[in-house]
């Protein structure tokens, strides 16, 4: 099923805008407005509704697909018919979350790991509380760092990442068998981060520290992704995707280079979709690794003297110690991007189409995502609070994760009209 995350390699401030956004999963009923066709590759295709014109090509096999710089201007506006919430602050223990690792629509409702207390739960599509199991601790069926669940046909495998161990439920919430991957030598952090529909581990064995150093004060390096079966004796290489440059000071200060952006991934079955808004591109790749459709952005946004300024003035009010020295010679110091990233989120449908979370800044009042289709064009935008995260989506719906100011998260299912 889905699962879509930033690939974090350092905490954030405060969870949200700073480190990329907690992990989602998302579904909703929503009207895709098909507004391309692609006529031929190394060619170009036409967008019948806006008059764009959108350049597509072949190289090496990947179909890559090119965006021009007015590629949102009057995309259709999806308006939900409907919105379920999950979750409270106080009251039933089913319906408080204490960090939430994975979202996603499951059949006949809504799938949710918590990684707080360590529980999967399954919810219906109205928000009635169906399953809860799991728990802390180191019995069968019990994590001590829950990372992820996800659930192909009626089987839910959910990871423990402190124990290294893949636990395996039938749909009643039993436990059918417990995994331990062979893959894992010594004490190296590698962190399994999803599944795909052959049971295959999608890996980021990354750790922020072996980050080479690129400028006085600057890490940056490629953050790579490996897979392996439950079985392998070794991980093997998949993709790499830019990580996020960070300001390493030799006084050990570390914090993200301003209007930069953690690599951000998405897997839908049998495909992954990875990429980094700051690079304006992502890609989708087959089980296999093969590189099947690059869709590319023109960036837009400059970065300004006044962005700056703001951007600095918000992270510090984000912080808790007031320290305003890091942030300041980050800026100063390191190399802030001409252009803003032109995303931050994306997320993956079954149907092979994507969402994407154009770049949001601390202070904006309202996100907005874009749907681009199963040939890679943008086809439809949908606003909502900046504070929302999508997971998972269908054609017809989808669901994320929403943290308030106080920290308390939810889960948002939108609903639309077909």
């Amino acid at each position: 099923m889905h699962h879509n995350r930033v690939l974090q390699l350092s905490a954030s401030p405060n969870g949200g805008n700073w480190g990329g956004s907690p992990t989602r999963t998302a579904g909703w009923r929503i009207r895709i407005v098909a507004t391309a066709t692609l006529v031929l590759l190394g060619a170009c295709a036409r967008d019948a509704h806006r008059g764009l014109t959108i350049d597509v090509a072949d190289s090496a096999g990947t179909v890559i697909v090119s965006h021009p710089t007015e590629w949102r201007q009057n995309l259709p506006l999806i308006a939900p018919d409907s919105a379920v919430t999950i979750g409270v602050a106080e009251g039933s223990l089913d319906l408080q979350f204490h960090r939430i690792v994975s979202v996603e629509f499951v059949q006949g409702g809504i799938l949710v790991a918590d990684g707080g207390s360590n529980e999967i739960r399954r919810f219906s599509n109205r928000g009635e509380i169906l399953h809860r199991w799991g728990g802390s601790g180191d019995g069968p069926g019990e994590f001590r760092r829950l990372r992820w669940a996800t659930s192909i046909a009626d089987t839910v495998y959910a990871w423990d990442e402190s124990s290294r161990r893949l636990t395996v439920y039938d749909e009643a919430g039993n436990v059918a068998h417990v995994v331990r991957p062979t893959f894992f030598g010594g004490s190296a952090p590698q962190r399994v981060v999803g599944m795909f529909a052959d049971h295959t581990l999608i890996v980021n064995p990354l750790e922020i520290s072996s980050q080479p150093r690129i400028g006085a004060g600057v890490r940056a390096g490629d953050s790579p992704i490996a897979v392996a079966g439950w079985d392998d004796a070794a991980l093997r290489p998949f993709t790499t995707v830019p990580g996020r440059p960070i300001y390493a000071s030799s006084d050990g200060i570390r914090v993200p280079i301003p209007f930069t952006t953690y690599p951000a991934y998405s897997v839908a079955a049998s495909s992954l979709i990875i990429g980094n808004g700051a690079t304006h591109e992502f890609t989708r790749y087959s089980e296999s690794g093969a590189a099947l459709r690059t869709t590319r952005f023109v960036p837009e946004r400059v970065v300004t003297a006044a962005d700056l300024a703001r951007y600095i003035d918000a992270y510090l009010e984000s912080r808790r110690d007031g320290d305003a020295s890091d942030i300041e010679r980050a800026a100063k110091e390191a190399p802030v991007p001409e252009f803003m990233p032109t995303f931050d989120e994306l997320a993956a449908q079954r149907s092979g189409a994507t969402w994407i979370r154009t770049f949001t800044l601390p202070w904006d009042t309202v996100a907005e995502w874009v749907l681009l289709d199963s040939t890679g064009v943008a086809s439809a935008r949908l606003r909502t609070q900046p504070q929302f995260i999508i997971a998972d989506a269908t054609a017809e719906s989808v669901v994320g994760i929403v943290r308030d100011s106080l920290g308390v998260e939810y889960i948002e299912v939108l609903w639309y009209s077909q």
